[in-house]
């Protein structure tokens, strides 16, 4: 849409953009459900820090990636990101889940 057929390198760098990121937007959609349940049940901070960590850990691993993999580096940085992210979000959300079961169990136990 914003450059002609004659460009085919753009093309082509676009598509693999596109399909790393097509490809890896599962990570996103976990991510992004274990974040906003931390949100729901009120632990603010957590998902708060782990976008501050997703953005430290995209830079950090562009840095790394590009000199070695060039473009193909900068495509898979951000979803390594995404990643990173993903991993204490999903230890955070099982926690707090245990948490609130367990807050659940023990008040209807006394009712």
């Amino acid at each position: 849409m914003f450059v002609g057929t004659s460009q085919s390198e753009i093309l082509e760098l676009s598509h693999t953009f596109l399909i790393i990121h097509g490809f890896l937007y599962i990570i996103l959609s976990f991510l992004f459900a274990y974040r906003f349940t931390l949100q729901g049940l009120g632990k603010t901070a957590i998902p708060t820090i782990l976008c501050v960590m997703e953005l430290v850990m995209g830079v950090a691993v562009a840095f790394l990636l590009v000199p070695s993999f060039g473009f193909i580096g900068a495509s898979i940085a951000t979803p390594l990101s995404w990643f990173g992210a993903l991993i204490p979000s999903d230890v955070t959300y099982f926690v707090a889940s245990k948490q609130l079961k367990e807050g659940t169990t023990q008040s209807t136990e006394f009712s």
